[in-house]
Formats: structure tokens, C-alpha cells, sequence
């Protein structure tokens, strides 16, 4: 690990304002932008980078999700944390045995000779190929016993259609040559928006050091949204825009009425001109599209 001093993201907004800088890192370090694939919490902590713990599930979302399946993880682990009653690390398998058997006491349903089963595996599913047939759920076997059930299956399910980071020990022996990805190099770009072209022109070229999303996050972006009428389910899918961003742009449209035009997005709280021109391609504040 790198001895540089470390820089705290605590948002997946704080960590696009160094998304240049990561970039032309992993750009000068071909093994790292390669380990990089494999997990980018860890490769980006040997540049100087660390992600607060809050802010590590959120990022993570968005990093392995397009923007509505990246909405729909958070809301359903929002979900399962009410229900249960505690915030706890989903991707732990000793952590939601404790939650579901200890915590919320549930026991599987008795089977056909009135014996109770032994407590179902609570570790994460394995990621499941599309086409591949789906596996069934172990704890599905707790189906009606409590309503955390329906969420956390959900949320099992979303989970393992997208490969997940490597753990700490694979990320290692990849950056020591030990292990392969199949690739010796990869070139990281960031996705420019050349004014003078469409938004959606797919020739426009992509080039370092203009605004941009990390590359996993750029496809997928509702376009058109309305921000004189959208719910803060539809302004969390827009790119810089959390759950907590999507709460004051709706307060401050209760409080002060109708938007007369996209940049008045600038009077919320958080909405910086960074975040505002994330926002330009996707929005509107009327019918048709207005910037």
C-alpha cells in the first residue's frame, strides 16, 4: 500500500471530484488498473484513496450496478435495516446469521416428519449467469416467518447478477503475479461530452480531464426527467444525485414551487456546478427538454 497521505471520500460525489486524478493514476500503473478490475476499493487505496465505511455500499453501487438497479439495492437494504430493527453488513454471512437467528430469533418452518431444519446458509449467493438457470435461495426456507424475508431475498437475488469485488486475499495475489484476470492491460478512460456533438453521439470521443462519471457508471441514465414533477425514486436514478440530494430537491420545490429552469437546481443544498452539469443531459423543467 502506498504511504502517501490518504484522501477520504465519504460520498459517491466526493469521490467523482477525484475521478481525473484516479484515472491518470491507474493510467501510469498498467498492473494496477488490471487489479483495479478485480477490486477498485483497494487498488484506489494504494493511490492515496480511501472510502469511509458509510459511503462504501452506496459507492459500491453504483460502481456494480446501472443507475435503477444501483437505486433498487439501496432501497431494499434500506428496507431490510427498518425491518430489522439494525444497520448491518449484508455481505456478511456471520453478520446476518446473528441478525436473522439471534437478533429476530427465526427458525425455518418444521418439514414433513415435524422437524425443525437446521438454520439456513446465510452467505451471499454466488453470482448468477444470465441464462444459467437460477439457484434457489437457502433462505427462502424463512419465507413468512418475518417480514425482513421478502426484502433480503430480493436483495440476494440483485446482489448475485453482478460479479462482486474480489476479497482482499485474490485482489493480493493478483497484484503479486500469483493470480490473472486473463488481461495484462487495461486502459482506463473517463466519458467526455463534446458540446458541440448530441449527448447521445456515440462517436463522441472520450478523453481525460473533462466532467465525467467513473466508466462503470456511464450507460443507463434516465434522460428527460422532469424536475418540476419527479419523485424521489425518479431523481435517484440521475447521475451525482442521492437519496438524501433527491429529499431536498423535492422540499425545495414544496417550499418555493416550480423550477423556472435547470440551473435554478443550483439554490438545493448540494447541488454544486459539477453535479449540475452531470444533471444538464438528463433533465428538463418542462415537456420537452430545457437546459
Amino acid at each position: 500500500m502506498s504511504n502517501a497521505p490518504q484522501i477520504v471520500a465519504r460520498s459517491w460525489e466526493e469521490l467523482q471530484q477525484h475521478i481525473a486524478a484516479i484515472v491518470d493514476g491507474l493510467n501510469d500503473k498498467p498492473a494496477l488498473a488490471v487489479a483495479a478490475a478485480a477490486n477498485p476499493f483497494m487498488a484506489i487505496e494504494e493511490l492515496g484513496y480511501v472510502v469511509a465505511p458509510e459511503a462504501r455500499a452506496p459507492i459500491e453501487d453504483r460502481l456494480r450496478f446501472k443507475p435503477k438497479d444501483a437505486a433498487r439495492r439501496r432501497q431494499l437494504r434500506e428496507r431490510i435495516f427498518e425491518l430489522a430493527g439494525m444497520e448491518f453488513d449484508l455481505d456478511s454471512a456471520d453478520a446476518l446469521y446473528e441478525v436473522l437467528y439471534r437478533h429476530l430469533s427465526l427458525r425455518p418452518y418444521p418439514d414433513a416428519n415435524g422437524c425443525i431444519p437446521s438454520f439456513p446458509d446465510t452467505r451471499p449467493l454466488p453470482f448468477q449467469v444470465a441464462g444459467g438457470g437460477e439457484l434457489e435461495d437457502p433462505l427462502r426456507a424463512l419465507e413468512g416467518k418475518h417480514d425482513v424475508i421478502e426484502p433480503l431475498l430480493a436483495y440476494r437475488k440483485l446482489d448475485a447478477s453482478k460479479p462482486r469485488f474480489a476479497a482482499a486475499a485474490q485482489y493480493e495475489a493478483i497484484r503479486r503475479g500469483e493470480r490473472t484476470l486473463g488481461v495484462e492491460r487495461l486502459a482506463v478512460r473517463l466519458k467526455s461530452r463534446d458540446r458541440s456533438r448530441p449527448d447521445d453521439d456515440p462517436d463522441a470521443a472520450p478523453s481525460r480531464g473533462d466532467s465525467a462519471d467513473p466508466p462503470a457508471a456511464e450507460a443507463g441514465f434516465p434522460s428527460s426527467v422532469n424536475i418540476n414533477t419527479a419523485s424521489e425514486s425518479q431523481l435517484e436514478l440521475l447521475p451525482g444525485i442521492t437519496l438524501a440530494l433527491a429529499r431536498r430537491i423535492v422540499r425545495y420545490r414544496e417550499k418555493n414551487g416550480r423550477f423556472a429552469n435547470v440551473a435554478d437546481l443550483k439554490n438545493v443544498t448540494g447541488i454544486s456546478q459539477r453535479v449540475l452539469e452531470l444533471l444538464r443531459p438528463h433533465v428538463t423543467t418542462k415537456n420537452n427538454k430545457s437546459k
